[in-house]
């Protein structure tokens, strides 16, 4: 259930992206190809992990009947906070974007 939580957080992050490339038009789309940001590639790595994570601790816990509860809540609580941490860092970044944005509109 966490993998499928996981992977719909992923694929909906990369769908947003590409959905904001399409509806760039005219020279931005043709001048330069805007490179991801190094807290997306993060995020996008973080995502990954969690879901690789999951998959093999499901296999363990399958073969061998043990789980690691205690390695689980520690590695998501490492890679969860890392993405809250990203999560916030961009959330400010754009909100003083759009703060120098309406400035020098007025």
């Amino acid at each position: 259930m966490v993998v499928s939580a996981v992977a719909f957080v992923a694929i909906n992050v990369i769908r947003r992206r590409l959905s904001i490339k399409k509806r760039k038009s005219g020279k931005e789309s043709a001048g330069k190809n805007k490179k991801m940001s190094g807290l997306d590639k993060y995020i996008i790595f973080s995502f990954a992990v969690i879901l690789i994570y999951s998959a093999t601790q499901e296999v363990v816990a399958i073969k061998t009947g043990i789980e690691l509860t205690t390695l689980t809540t520690c590695f998501f609580s490492v890679f969860g906070g890392e993405i809250l941490l990203c999560a916030l860092i961009k959330k400010l970044k754009l909100q003083k974007d759009f703060k120098k944005k309406d400035e020098s509109e007025e």
